[in-house]
């Protein structure tokens, strides 16, 4: 008995969602599901990292993250170009600094955009014109 078949053309996605990759530390528990939330509706899609963090939280342990931030970020989606890069830990963008963070950053990931809390609520407070 034939089998009636019918050709089917390929047809490939022509755009893609932009990659934003999350930097979290080993302990956090919400940080991953906050991001997924937020970004739920949004034509986006999301892979994320976890940075070892040390305790007592003290500065010279969040400083011991910075020598993890190119490994880290090079194991988000190894060898695949991404569009940002979300380095989710406050305190440790206070000790190591902002500017050393992207810069590691950017080793992994050339061309990505880089932020952290401390970027991000510096852009917020200058977008809103708060003074004060």
């Amino acid at each position: 008995m034939p089998v009636n078949s019918k050709h089917i053309e390929p047809q490939f996605k022509k755009t893609f969602n932009p990659k934003i990759g999350l930097i979290t530390l080993s302990t956090d528990l919400t940080m991953e599901n906050d991001f997924y939330s937020v970004g739920r509706d949004l034509p986006i899609d999301i892979f994320v990292n976890r940075i070892k963090n040390y305790n007592p939280l003290t500065k010279d342990n969040l400083l011991k993250m910075y020598d993890q931030l190119e490994s880290v970020t090079k194991d988000i989606l190894p060898n695949e170009k991404i569009d940002a890069v979300a380095y989710g830990c406050t305190s440790g963008t206070i000790a190591i600094g902002e500017e050393k963070i992207e810069s590691k950053i950017q080793q992994a990931k050339p061309g990505c955009y880089v932020t952290t809390p401390i970027t991000s609520a510096i852009k917020a407070i200058n977008q809103m014109k708060i003074k004060k």
